[in-house]
Formats: structure tokens, sequence, C-alpha cells
């Protein structure tokens, strides 16, 4: 869920430790998606830099970018 005034980047980390890009999510608007307790998760903003780091947990939950 993105509280912020701007836009955000998702990112997923891949196995190489990589960004792999996921989806822009603008300022109000949520990002789902299925995915494994094994996968990180990065957001970043629009100049790349990051906002946070997420492992995802074995039940669905919801992450609030502010």
């Amino acid at each position: 869920m993105n509280t912020t005034n701007a836009a955000v980047r998702i990112y997923w980390l891949n196995y190489q430790g990589r960004r792999e890009f996921y989806s822009n999510v603008a300022s109000g608007r949520n990002f789902v998606v299925d995915t494994f307790a094994t996968h990180p998760w990065v957001v970043t903003d629009s100049d790349e830099d990051c906002l946070g780091a997420y492992m995802p947990q074995p039940r669905p939950s919801t992450i609030q970018i502010r």
C-alpha cells in the first residue's frame, strides 16, 4: 500500500540478488502479488533509492510504504 505522495517502484530480488522490476505503484494505490516466504522484495522511489526491503510472511500481510 503506497501511502507516500509519489509513485514507488516494486522489485523482487532474484536468486543472484539482482532487482527484477514488477510494478510502478501510484500514490494511494496498492500492489498485490502472490509470492514465497523466501523471496525478498524492495521498494524504491523514482530515483531508485531504496525505501525499504521486505521478506514475505507465511500468511497474507500488508506493507504500508510511508
